[in-house]
């Protein structure tokens, strides 16, 4: 999963790089494969998380991001990049890229 996500370009600033954009996308990925809705899910997933588990997914450090870290990081991806990264993997997925 971390190689796809880091495919992903990442628009953010240097200031709004306080978290991995791959790392911030897993979470949120965890989330709705976990059967969460929204942003405020996957936040509290996020801080629910055990140390182990948000190690996995690239967070070194604590607290996991906010909610609208999660909101403004959405809002500002290139929705058409995120999709043809997201299915150029699906359509050529031999199980190796995930």
């Amino acid at each position: 999963m971390k190689k796809v996500l880091e495919r992903i370009p990442d628009p953010r600033g240097r200031q709004g790089r306080d978290y991995r954009l791959w790392s911030i996308l897993g979470l949120i990925l965890v989330s709705m494969l976990c059967g969460r809705r929204g942003m405020k899910a996957a936040f509290h997933l996020g801080r629910s998380l055990t140390r182990e588990q948000k190690r996995q997914l690239g967070f070194m450090r604590d607290p996991t991001p906010c909610h609208a870290t999660l909101t403004e990081t959405l809002r500002v991806l290139d929705a058409l990049a995120v999709a043809d990264i997201l299915g150029a993997v699906v359509m050529a997925d031999n199980g190796d890229d995930l």
